[in-house]
């Protein structure tokens, strides 16, 4: 009886070993972030896709949109092992904001002040874990 509990006890570590490597491996490329609309518009759309790569992709935010001083999770769909992308986000008057080469890994919240200086601020600000 007591062999028969130690081969099980052990089974079931491994098995509790590897599903915690597994949950840890998923969660270290998990690239959604929190975005903030600090800015004065209303944001239509957010893309995001790997760096130096010429089409934006689908809209991130679907039939939403994220309306000034309101926030929601962006989980961009590409899940190809890159960490770095070129983020886009659209504007309801038509002009855009880039913000080149962010690393989604570790990226916790993007919040955008708008397309340009506004009140001395930057046009966004990023906060990383």
């Amino acid at each position: 009886m007591t062999m028969t509990k130690t081969v099980i006890s052990a089974a079931t570590a491994a098995v509790l070993a590897l599903t915690a490597l597994h949950a840890n491996a998923r969660d270290r490329y998990d690239r959604s972030f929190h975005f903030v609309n600090n800015s004065n518009a209303v944001v239509y759309s957010i893309h995001a896709t790997d760096v130096g790569t010429s089409s934006w992709g689908a809209d991130l935010l679907g039939d939403d949109v994220v309306q000034p001083g309101q926030s929601t999770v962006v989980v961009p769909r590409q899940n190809r092992g890159y960490c770095r992308y070129d983020v886009r986000i659209v504007f309801d008057r038509g002009p855009s904001q880039t913000i080149p080469n962010v690393n989604l890994c570790e990226l916790r919240e993007l919040a955008t002040n708008g397309n340009g200086p506004r009140y001395g601020r930057l046009p966004y600000t990023l906060t990383f874990i």
